[in-house]
Formats: structure tokens, sequence, C-alpha cells
């Protein structure tokens, strides 16, 4: 292996001490090789050698902590073979065992199990599973509603809150607020306080929209809004200043609404009804004929930014289409209710902390917030606690610190010294865990404060820039400046992609191996919608296969172990970030034009037929009043009932649920009755057997295997029945007992995308994984495919709005 040779920035990265270094680190750029080098460093320090265990290192995964371990337990025994009688060597390797590498949850568990006493909390406490959590949170919520609803004169609001925001034909919708906003209040370190500073807030006599914090958020958006327009409008202005006809022509229809433009951001410090008087003055006169176009080009260039620039300004006339006093009033009529959704919260969080702890139960939010309680005063200052713990670590190393929450800060903060030994690394770009409560404002806000570590002084808070990218090829790296330099932005992305963020290549690949990133736009013909046509994703697997199969035939080399070779399926795969509802879509039309597909992968398993016949047979065995798993399962291969059988049937009692007509039509027909007379047999068994063993007799009971195996692509789809009773067994090691939890239990599964990994053996066939499980790197040849999907805005048509603030 060659010899690691590292950039003056790495260098820096690697040695400078004495103050919190935040590392920027571009996708590819060696962190995890600095981060390692940066501990050996201090181990190996011949004046001021450290110890292994005195290094809290935090990673985002167990994986990842696992792969940081392994690295460096190989690095210390590549230097004790290098050096075997070294005795200091040879103790930093026996730590390597034990050393505090791991997750943050690692961490808070290990300090809670030493401190329980302190929390009146069982040492020996278990973490929940998700779908444990799901079950308790479920019936936690239910338990509270009906105390409320009980007595809603004890909760003022409460009423107002479940006929407004929380209206629907039950409680559904008012639950999902609930738990909505309980998962949000989980990322701040005391939830409590939190909810009692918001419903503080709602009570504050403001005397102008402006002054609210929502009114701020919105006014600080036109601004932003009315400055960008303004500047671009400008930038148009210029450069048709080299006709004149064009710049008389758009000098009195353009450049007058960069002027109202600049009025706005006069107006919008003179508070709401000011601004909003601005923003409805602004008019777009309408472009008319101009005679002869000297530069159709740049005419139709100015047009589409004048259209941008006129909805962009209809979005801010909408919010700001009320006056203040109005929605002063609104906010007052407003208040009660959502005071109400706090409390209701935090009685649903006492419940359900309630129940946990009588089981000895904490989930992953506990462990973060209980640790913060250790470790903080409410005010976020530590406790003598934290500064006793602060001392057993020379330093705190935070890996993917891009993605941590705002009480994980806390907890970092208040366990590090100040600004002197905390070693940050990440990369805002690659910020995906938002839905995890990651806070990438965290990391920015550090970026844009931090100097340059050339720039700063002794002991001073600093940053480094590694930009350089040692992965990808200089093809790669120049596509991926150019996507996003064009659209990522401090407002989208939390990063403005300038020269600072660009990625630099930094390997010496041979020139003139591989083809430039290719971008495929395919058009379907369907007009403002086609991106939602039903054959869209066919379509799309249709030109990836042809593209497949070209490629393969041409002998394309591609680069092996050995050098130069001809491509062969195996060699590619395609990345997509919905692969359990399109990937079967690209499986069935590959297969269909014969490009083999690994097996095992892009078959959506909770969509297979063998499995959605084998979960509504099992929600039939568990309730069989239950209309539509009974009419699939009836339909299914296995009993294979036609439209007129399942006509016939609904005939024989038309006022009942479909088994009840089953039932009936069972006393004259022999099919029904046949299977009749085979579910209740097995329903009679369910209560005695394991979900296993339930499972199994399913199988055999029914003759699924022998069914799905005759069909095409058996062999999966045997594989598929035989993973069931291993998720049966997993289920019943998880705790869980009987029929209708397993039901609910796969139920929500499939409904998480969580699909199960079989283990195939894939051969010489195409790859298809989601973006979240692979990056594609050991792949030769990589189609993104399935980009024609909007942006999932549902968060923001919710009844009530969560800010992270």
């Amino acid at each position: 292996m060659a010899e690691f040779k590292a950039t003056p920035s790495q260098a820096a990265a690697m040695e400078l001490r004495g103050a919190t270094l935040l590392v920027s680190a571009g996708a590819g750029s060696g962190k995890t090789r600095v981060l390692t080098q940066r501990l050996l460093q201090r181990l190996t320090d011949p004046k001021e050698p450290a110890e292994l265990d005195r290094f809290l290192i935090n990673t985002f995964t167990k994986a990842a902590a696992g792969e940081l371990k392994s690295r460096i337990a190989d690095e210390l025994n590549k230097a004790l073979a290098a050096d075997p009688d070294n005795r200091r060597l040879r103790r930093q390797s026996a730590l390597c065992r034990k050393a505090p590498i791991g997750t943050i949850h690692s961490f808070c568990a290990s300090l809670l199990r030493e401190n329980s006493a302190a929390l009146s909390l069982s040492p020996d406490f278990k973490i929940l599973d998700d779908e444990r959590a799901e079950s308790m949170k479920a019936a936690a919520l239910e338990r509270v509603l009906e105390d409320w609803y009980e007595k809603p004169e004890e909760h003022p609001g409460f009423l107002l809150l479940a006929d407004t925001a929380g209206a629907g034909r039950d409680d559904r919708r008012l639950g999902t607020l609930v738990l909505g906003l309980h998962s949000k209040m989980q990322s701040h370190a005391r939830p409590a306080l939190w909810a009692e500073r918001q419903s503080e807030l709602l009570d504050q006599p403001f005397s102008d929209a402006g002054e609210t914090p929502w009114g701020r958020e919105l006014l600080a958006d036109a601004a932003a809004t009315a400055d960008y327009w303004s500047r671009e409008i400008d930038r148009l202005m210029a450069a048709v200043r080299h006709e004149e006809r064009l710049l008389n022509y758009y000098d009195q229809r353009l450049a007058p609404v960069g002027d109202q433009l600049r009025e706005l951001l006069r107006c919008i410090p003179l508070g709401w009804d000011a601004a909003a008087a601005a923003v409805r003055a602004v008019e777009f006169p309408k472009f008319t004929n101009m005679g002869r176009n000297p530069d159709p080009a740049l005419t139709a260039h100015v047009k589409a930014r004048r259209d941008a620039c006129k909805k962009a300004v209809e979005k801010l006339q909408e919010a700001l289409a009320d006056d203040s006093a109005s929605l002063l009033a609104e906010l007052r009529q407003t208040a009660p209710a959502m005071q109400a959704l706090l409390q209701l919260c935090l009685a649903f969080d006492e419940r359900y902390g309630r129940d946990k702890r009588r089981q000895s139960l904490l989930d992953y939010a506990d462990l973060e917030h209980l640790a913060a309680q250790l470790l903080t005063e409410p005010d976020g200052s530590p406790t003598a606690l934290a500064r006793e713990i602060a001392g057993r670590y020379d330093e705190i190393m935070v890996d993917e610190y891009q993605d941590v929450s705002p009480v994980q800060e806390q907890i970092f903060r208040a366990i590090s010294r100040g600004d002197a030994n905390r070693f940050l690394v990440g990369d805002v770009k690659q910020s995906i865990y938002r839905f995890r409560l990651a806070d990438p404002s965290i990391f920015t806000g550090k970026y844009d404060h931090f100097p340059l570590y050339t720039e700063s002084s002794e002991g001073q808070a600093r940053k480094i820039l590694l930009r350089e990218n040692f992965r990808s090829r200089r093809e790669i790296i120049d596509a991926v400046n150019s996507v996003f330099s064009r659209c990522m932005s401090r407002r989208l992305g939390d990063l403005d992609y300038d020269e600072k963020a660009a990625l630099i290549c930094g390997a010496d690949y041979y020139e003139g191996s591989v083809p430039v990133p290719e971008l495929f736009l395919l058009s379907s013909g369907g007009g403002d919608d086609a991106d939602e046509a039903p054959d869209k994703t066919a379509a799309e697997a249709a030109f990836v296969a042809e593209k497949i199969r070209t490629l393969v035939e041409a002998r394309t080399p591609v680069q092996g172990k050995d050098g130069l070779r001809p491509m062969e399926y195996g060699d590619v795969a395609i990345l997509m970030s919905a692969a359990n509802s399109s990937g079967p879509v690209y499986r069935r039309v590959l297969t269909a034009q014969g490009v083999p597909v690994a097996a095992g992968q892009g078959l959506g398993y909770f969509r297979s037929p063998e499995i959605s016949t084998a979960l509504s047979l099992l929600a039939v065995l568990d309730n069989p009043h239950q209309d539509i798993p009974l009419i699939a399962a009836l339909r299914s291969p296995v009993f294979g009932f036609t439209a007129d059988e399942l006509s016939a049937v609904r005939g024989a009692d038309r006022d009942r649920d479909f088994y009840a007509a089953l039932c009936a039509r069972a006393e004259t027909d022999e099919k029904c009755r046949a299977f009749r007379t085979r579910i209740e047999a097995l329903r009679a068994l369910a209560a005695d057997l394991s979900a296993e063993e339930l499972v199994w007799e399913l199988l055999d009971g029914f003759d699924l295997l022998s069914v799905f195996s005759a069909m095409a692509d058996g062999a999966q789809r045997r594989a598929n029945l035989m993973e069931l009773a291993a998720l049966a067994q997993r289920y019943e090691g998880s705790g869980y007992k009987g029929l209708h939890r397993f039901v609910l239990w796969l139920r929500r599964m499939a409904e998480r995308g969580q699909e199960p990994s079989l283990g195939a053996e894939s051969g010489s066939a195409v790859h298809i994984l989601s973006i979240h499980k692979s990056k594609g790197l050991e792949f030769p040849v990589v189609f993104l495919s399935d980009l024609a999907h909007r942006f999932n805005r549902q968060d923001s048509r919710s009844a009530v709005l969560v800010h992270p603030e």
C-alpha cells in the first residue's frame, strides 16, 4: 500500500493542539484517516504521550465505531510489529478493546448506569426497540386522551384544539399532532422548559405582528426575497444595456419592479403593515410585443427570470395578505388551543415515561435527556458531575458533527473544557438526518465564526477545510461541483457552494479511462404532471435496461483488479431513493429485457405477491371479518377465486361483511366451504402456537411454498417466504407475543420501508440499491435513477407547524 502523504490541511488537522478544532471535511477527503492519525500521533508523542482511554471518540453508528476501533487497532499493531519491545504501544493496544469509542447513545447509557442512583433509575434498564416504543406510545396516548375527554373543564383550550387543528372523523389527526410535536420536542435538552417558554410566548401582549417571533421569520424571508430579486433585476438590466432598443423596453417594464422591491426592503423595519402595503404595491407590467427583437435568446432569459420573480412576489403577497391587527386577533384566538397542545404533549410524555420506568425501559431520547439532566443545569451550564467527567478526557472527538442535535451538543459542551479540547469533524453538505432531529446550524454556526487555522491566534477555536477528494476521478468531481454550484445555497442546504465548499480532485488517476458523467432527460409527453404518470418509472427502467445491455454487449472496458477488462452485468449498480417502491418496476422491466438482477434486490419484499398473500392470510387468521385482506387472499394464486365467484359470494349476503357472505355461500359451494374449513381449523390452532410455528403451519397448510416456487423467479419467492418465518422468530425474540401484534409489527415494518436483508448471492447481475444503503463506490458503472420526484413538503402542510426553536 502506498505511504500516506498528508496535504497541508490534513497535516494541520492531525497536529494542531490547544483549542477546539472544526474540520469541514468534504466527501472522500480522508477524514477517518486524519482522525486516526491524529489519535496515533497523540498516543506516540515522544514528549507528552497520551493514553487511549483518555479520548472520548463519538461516531454516528455502531458500525462506524467498530470500523474506527479496528483501524486504530491495525495501526497500533503495525507500530508494534516495527517495535515489538515497546511496552507503551503494547499497553495502548490492550486499551483499544475498552476505549470509549462509540455512539452518543452508548456514552449516555454508560453514564446513566454509572449514576443511576442520582436519577432513581434501575441500573439494569433496557433500551426500547422502535416497534415496542410505538406500541407503548399508542397505548399511553389513548389513555391520556380518554382522561382529557372525561374532564375537559380541567384542560382549557383542549376542546378548541380537538375541534380545530385536531378535527377529523376520529382522534387520529389529534394523535398525529401530539406525537409529531412530542418527537420534535426531543431535540431540546429540557422539553418541558421549552414548552413552558412557548406557552408564555403565546400570551405576550404584542403590539405589532412583526414583533412576534413568527412575524419576524416571515419578514426576514420577505427581506431576503426582495434583496435577491432586486439585485437579480439589476443584473438583468445590466445584461441588456448593450442594446438600446432592449434597454428602453425593459427600463419601462422591468426596472420599476426593482425599485419597488427596494422600497419593500426599506419598509420592512417599519413594521408589519408597512411591509404588507409595500409588497402589495409591487406590480409587474405586461411584456407586450416589442417588434423587432435583436436578441431572442436574451429576451427569453429575461422573461423567464421575470416570471420567476413574479411567482416569488406573489408568495410574499399571500404571506403578508392580512393586516397586523387581524393577525394578532387570530393569535389570541388560537393561543388557547396551541397551549393545550403543548400541555397535552407534556401529559403524554409523563404517562409514556411512567410506563417505561415501570418496566425499567428507556428509549434513545431518554438516554440523551437524562444524560443532559445529569450534566447540565437548567441554564445549560455544566454540573459538578460534568466537570468531574471532563477531567477524564484529554480530548472529545466527534465524527459526523453536522448531524448532532441541540441536546447532543449540550452534552458534548458540558464534558469538554470550554473551547480547548474538542475535535469536531463533519460536512454540512452531507447532513441528511433532520428527520432524526439533527440541526446542521450547530455546525454552520461554528463554520461561520471560527477563523481559518492559518489566521487564528494561540488558543482560539479555529477551522480547517479538507477539500481534496481522493475517492473520485476528476470527471465525477467536476460534475458534482457543476451541479451543486447552481442549486446549493445558504437558504437551500445551509451553505453557499462557493470556491471554499467546492471539491478538489486530490487523487492521480490515469486520464482517458472513463467517460464524463451523463445526464439523461426522458420526456413522457404527458403535460405538466407527466412526472406523475403511472408508466414513468417503467419507461425509465426500459431506457436504463437498454443502456446497460448496449454497454455490456459492446464489451465496454472497465477497471478491474488486474487492469482493464470487458464490462459485465455485475459491474452495474442502479441507485435510487425509493428502491422499495420503484425497485420492483425496475426489476420486472430489466428481467423482461434479458438483464439479470441480483437476487433479493429491487423486489419490494412486502409488496411481492407471495408475501402480500401470506400477510393477507395472517390478517384473516387474526380477524376474518376484514374485507380487504379476505378478498386479497381469495383472489391470490393460492385459492384462485375469479371475479364472478367473488360476486356470487357477495350476492349470498349483501347486508353483512364478506366473511359472513362467504359462510352463507359455503352452504352450497364446495370451494367456499373448503376455504372456511381450513381457515377455522388454523384459527383454532393459532392461540396455542408461537408466531414462527403459525407461519410454518400457514406455509404448509396452504401449500404456499409449492404454489409460489412454481412461478417465475420461484427460488427468490421461496426465499422470501422462508424469510417470513425468520421474521416471526425475530418478533418472538423481541419479547412480543400474539398474532394480532405480529400482524401490526409486520405492517409497521412495511410502512417504514424496513426491507429484510436476504443475503442472496448476486453473481453477474445488476444491483438495485437504495442511495441510503450504498454510495456505489464498489461498482464501475452507476445509474442514479428515478430522480423525477417532487420534494416531499408534507410537513409544511400540517395543521400545526413547528420551528426548530
